[in-house]
């Protein structure tokens, strides 16, 4: 989902602020509350937002559903990919031509599926060995919407990725993924994560379906920032002023917000469902962090580790 945020801050900073969150702690999760999401739709150590992935998880009957990135390319496809860019880092030509960086939403789909491929790796933990490193073409959203038909109670999760000057804008993403959803039938839960408030109004005059609701960033966590400091800024914000996530949810009409424990703070958790607005997190890589993870009462949880039962 954020690709492994660094969001470690190395000071004591963070350990004090943190520590200061802990005394609003609330009552532990209920077992049946939380929904738990595969990141990136990663299973076993499979890459993110993969062909192998994403029909892995769908032969996994404890999966609640999947997580997975949007991007759009130049002709408007929405495609699973977690950044606006492709680069050597993750990514190669097919024709072993030099590979250089370029905006997906500069590329035509055709282009982009012939002549390209990716390899995002999942992360490294106890319980998820990491797959043999094999390059695979990027896979459209329709094409997972089709595979989702065979699932119709498995949710899914779109992270759609607008960031101005690297994707297309909120208007583009909203009728694409719109479209897709309609021209593919499907019945599941949809939840769609979007970075402002502005971007939840244009899907919501979009998206009609009953089995969606609204995701907003907290905070948006761009690609290409610092999002150490991102994280540490947005922390002492949720700290100073704990009714700041709800005066969000509010504003946006957004159903859920979206932000990494690491950020989070109770008293802000406790501010939102007061207002029975839910709570969702992510960066769940371990049985410590998924149970630091129940004591915020989270409704969703975007998940690398994927305990055998609830929280306990």
């Amino acid at each position: 989902m954020k690709d492994r945020i660094s969001l470690k801050i190395t000071t004591l900073f963070f350990f004090v602020m943190s520590s200061i969150g802990c005394a609003l702690l609330p009552p532990s999760l209920d077992n049946t509350t939380a929904i738990l999401l595969l990141h990136g739709a990663s299973i076993n150590g499979l890459p993110y937002n993969s062909k192998r992935a994403l029909e892995a998880a769908l032969l996994h009957d404890n999966v609640h559903g999947i997580e997975v990135d949007v991007v759009l390319t130049k002709d408007h496809m929405p495609i699973l990919v977690h950044d606006p860019w492709l680069d050597s880092q993750h990514c190669r030509r097919t024709d072993s031509s030099v590979m250089e960086y370029v905006l997906i939403k500069d590329i035509l789909w055709n282009d982009l599926k012939v002549n390209y491929e990716c390899y995002y790796p999942a992360l490294l933990t106890r319980v998820a060995n990491q797959a043999d490193k094999k390059y695979e073409r990027l896979i459209s959203l329709p094409y997972a919407l089709n595979k989702l038909k065979s699932k119709p109670g498995l949710k899914l999760y779109l992270d759609v990725k607008i960031q101005d000057e690297f994707t297309k804008a909120e208007f583009s993403y909203a009728k694409a993924v719109s479209d897709a959803l309609i021209t593919s039938g499907v019945s599941n839960d949809i939840f769609i994560e979007v970075p402002t408030a502005q971007a939840i109004r244009v899907f919501d005059e979009f998206i009609g379906q009953d089995n969606y609701q609204s995701v907003i960033s907290y905070p948006a966590f761009y690609a290409g920032e610092n999002w150490s400091l991102v994280g540490a800024l947005k922390k002492v914000e949720a700290l100073v002023s704990p009714a700041t996530l709800a005066k969000l949810a509010k504003s946006s009409n957004a159903d859920i917000v979206m932000s990494p424990t690491v950020v989070m703070t109770k008293s802000a958790v406790k501010k939102l469902h007061k207002k029975n607005i839910k709570y969702g997190t992510f960066l769940i890589d371990s049985e410590q962090a998924f149970k630091k993870v129940c004591a915020y009462k989270a409704s969703l949880m975007v998940v690398d580790y994927f305990p055998e039962m609830g929280c306990f």
